[in-house]
Order: C-alpha cells, then sequence, then structure tokens
C-alpha cells in the first residue's frame, strides 16, 4: 500500500482513498478546482447583506486597525476563497479579539469556524460578506 502511494503521488497531485468521505471530496475539489462566482451570485450576495445588515458598534480605533489588517485579506477571501487561508484568517481574528472582546466578532469567528468545518461554501461567503460590511460599515 505505502509503495503504491508513493506511486500515485509521483504522478498526480493528489488523490483519495476509499471510502470517500464527503468533506475530504469538498476539500479536494476546492483544493484544485478554481472557485469563481457569477456576477448574478455576487449581486444576490450584496442584496442578501444589504438586508441583514449589521449595525457597528465598534470604538473609531478598533475599526480602523480592523479596516487596515483585516478588510483587505477578507476582501480576497470574498474574491477567491481559499479554506486553508479562511482558517487562518479566524485564527488570527480570534486572537486580537482575545484582547479586545468584541462580541461580534466572537460570533462571526464561532460561524465561520463550523461553516468552514462543514465545508459549507455559500454560508462562509456570506458570513465573510456580513464581516467586511460590519467592519466597513
Amino acid at each position: 500500500m505505502k509503495q503504491q502511494k508513493d506511486d500515485i503521488r509521483s504522478i498526480a497531485d493528489d488523490f483519495l482513498i476509499k471510502p470517500v468521505y464527503k468533506d475530504e471530496l469538498i476539500e479536494k475539489l476546492m483544493k484544485y478546482l478554481p472557485f469563481e462566482k457569477t456576477d448574478k451570485q455576487i449581486e444576490q450576495e450584496i442584496l442578501s447583506v444589504e438586508k441583514n445588515r449589521i449595525e457597528t458598534t465598534l470604538p473609531a480605533e478598533i475599526r480602523e486597525e480592523l479596516i487596515v489588517t483585516y478588510l483587505p485579506i477578507i476582501k480576497q477571501q470574498l474574491d477567491n476563497l481559499d479554506i486553508d487561508k479562511t482558517i487562518a484568517l479566524i485564527k488570527n481574528l480570534e486572537e486580537y479579539n482575545s484582547t479586545i472582546q468584541i462580541a461580534e466578532i466572537t460570533e462571526f469567528c464561532t460561524q465561520l469556524t463550523g461553516y468552514v468545518q462543514s465545508f459549507n461554501v455559500v454560508k462562509m461567503n456570506f458570513t465573510l460578506m456580513q464581516l467586511f460590511k460590519y467592519i466597513n460599515n
């Protein structure tokens, strides 16, 4: 079996071993297939976010720091979702939030963690959009 795995690795980027589990399959597909949104999907997300707008209650200095530090990363994730980068974003944001203790940011991190674990790309993307609006409001 070890020799077979090594042989496969020499000719393929990756592989799955039976039984194939849904989360593993989705992870591999997302890793290797490009993910692009259509204009219609983006428009629908924006309209949905507008309907569910969250009022920002962030102090000005924290808001400015979040804009400078996290908004570019969130924007990049919205443009081209990458699970590993989303995980890194969540960990970094949780660490930052441990010092400022903003309940809304804690909730965003909790939601995103759940969506990453279940590979729910639609809800992950929606929550990133809400977080973007929350910080940038």
